[in-house]
Parts: structure tokens; sequence; C-alpha cells
């Protein structure tokens, strides 16, 4: 059960991720062209195809980044899209990470499973990504003027900061999960006090030494007394 609950919160936030990727880059971005290239490619007009699922998922995995630049430091094209993302843009994506981790840890009702899920869910998800680079990203440089190596480097290096990035993305996405179940938790515990039980009745034709409803000891009083003198209450069998 609890495997098929993880599996579920996996999938949901698999694509919560995408969409909220989406989203963040339709809505919050920030910037208005992303360069590829000569290229470039308005924001505003990417429809929710491959090419603006690639550019959304492309901007989560911005912890990534510095990797690829590593990859390829001498690659213009590398720069001009990756400071296509500068600014403010990581924070917007961790924001958005945070987020989407928070989908599991509501779902997943253990610490364990929603961190899991969380950072499973936004690693799969990142990873698409990464394998969209290398069915989309060659089209886009079509008639770009750059050689085949220049080509080839680029393309690789694109593809080796979003699988790093995607690392980082699922370690921040699963923490947050982890950290909402936890919380969620502890609101849905609920605190029992004990039962405050009356004493066992004494044996026939013995007479209560205690109230059987406050415990109030009555060996001072007359055991025909029918009332306990603390409580109130009627004393069984007076």
């Amino acid at each position: 059960m609890r495997l098929r609950g993880v599996a579920v919160a996996t999938l949901a936030v698999l694509l919560f991720t995408m969409a909220l990727s989406y989203i963040t880059l339709k809505a919050f971005s920030g910037f208005e062209t992303i360069r590829v290239g000569s290229k470039q490619l308005k924001v505003s007009s990417l429809s929710p195809s491959e090419d603006a699922l690639w550019a959304s998922l492309l901007g989560l995995s911005a912890m990534g980044f510095g990797v690829g630049s590593a990859v390829a430091p001498g690659n213009v094209a590398f720069g001009l899209l990756v400071g296509s993302y500068s600014g403010e843009w990581i924070f917007k994506a961790i924001i958005t990470l945070v987020i989407a981790g928070a989908l599991g840890g509501i779902i997943v009702e253990y610490g364990s499973g929603a961190t899991v899920a969380s950072a499973l869910g936004t690693l799969l998800a990142l990873c698409f990504g990464a394998v969209l680079t290398l069915r989309t990203l060659p089209s886009l440089l079509e008639g770009v003027g750059m050689s085949a190596g220049e080509l080839q480097e680029f393309v690789s290096a694109v593809a080796v900061s979003q699988f790093v990035g995607a690392l980082a993305a699922s370690l921040v996405a699963g923490l947050a999960g982890g950290l909402v179940a936890r919380l969620m938790l502890r609101r849905s515990i609920v605190r029992v006090e004990p039962l405050k039980l009356p004493p066992p009745p004494p044996p026939n034709g013995i007479a209560y030494r205690f109230c059987p409803n406050c415990g109030f000891d009555l060996s001072d009083f007359s055991e025909h007394r029918s009332t306990c003198p603390k409580c109130g209450e009627r004393i069984p069998g007076r």
C-alpha cells in the first residue's frame, strides 16, 4: 500500500513539475527571449509543444549550468543560452521546485515516502527535459552557422547541465516533500488522555473504602454513608 502511494505521488510530482515549469516560464520568467545560437525564441510565442516544454524544463535545471559551462568553456552559443536564464531566474526555479516537491508531501502520509516521491518525480521530469534536448535542440540550430564540432559541444554541454541540474533539483524537491509530510503528520496526531477508571468494586459484603467516582478515602466516614463527602456522588451498595 505504501509502495503504491509513493508510485502515485511520483507520477503526480512528475506531471505537476512539467506543468508548473511551463507556467513559470510563460508567466513569471521575467525575460522575453531565449537565445539559441543566432536565433531568438520569444517566450510569449512559445506554444505548449516540445519546444516550450524543453525551454521550461531547461530552466528548472539552472543549478547545473555551471557544470555545462565547465564542459564547454569557450562555446559562445552555450553562454548566450545560459544568459537567457540569468538574474533572479534561479530563485524562481527553486521556488517552483519547492512547490512541486511539496505536492509529494501532501499526497504521501509519511516522511521518507514523500521524500522519495518528490525527489524521484522531479528527477524524472528534468531528465525527460534532457532527452528533449537531444531531440529538439538540433532542429532549432539548423541554419545558425555552427560547425559540426561546435554543435556537438553545445548540445552535450546543455544535456550535461540538465542531468546535473536534475540531481540538484531532486534534492530540493525531496527536502521540501519530506518537510511538508512531517508537518502534516504532526497536525494529524490525535492526543488521547489516559482514561481514569474508578477503583474495582469490593468483594461482596465489604463496604467501599474509596469513592468509586473520585477515589476519595472513605475510611474515616461511616460505612452507612450513602454519598461521597467530596464529590457528592452516590456510593453503590449504601
